[in-house]
């Protein structure tokens, strides 16, 4: 998936704005540098005690984040996010979460 760069205050933010994506992944170079790979979008769950209301779920692009799912990090919280492979192409789709030409060691 690559290596995630969190902008909190956009992430405790619950709009989301097309123009200022709460992540920003990288993909590790062989040089030990890093290169911008893919922008995500990233909302907190407005109910964050199951059973769920997923009627928050945010679309961007015509396309719905995925998720309701867990935190990754203590202060994600139950969250939508939608990765949008940008920099490097994604031969599953633009907007899948995982990217098969990304690799992380």
């Amino acid at each position: 998936m690559g290596i995630h760069y969190e902008h909190p205050g956009l992430m405790a933010d619950p709009a989301v704005h097309v123009t200022q994506p709460e992540m920003l992944v990288y993909e590790p170079r062989p040089n030990g540098r890093l290169k911008l790979v893919a922008l995500e979008y990233f909302r907190r769950a407005a109910d964050q005690v199951a059973p769920f209301d997923e009627s928050d779920r945010p679309v961007l692009f015509g396309k719905a984040f995925d998720g309701i799912m867990e935190a990754h990090a203590p202060w994600h919280g139950w969250h939508y996010d939608l990765h949008v492979w940008l920099f490097k192409p994604n031969p599953t789709d633009l907007f899948s979460p995982w990217n098969p030409r990304i690799s992380c060691p």
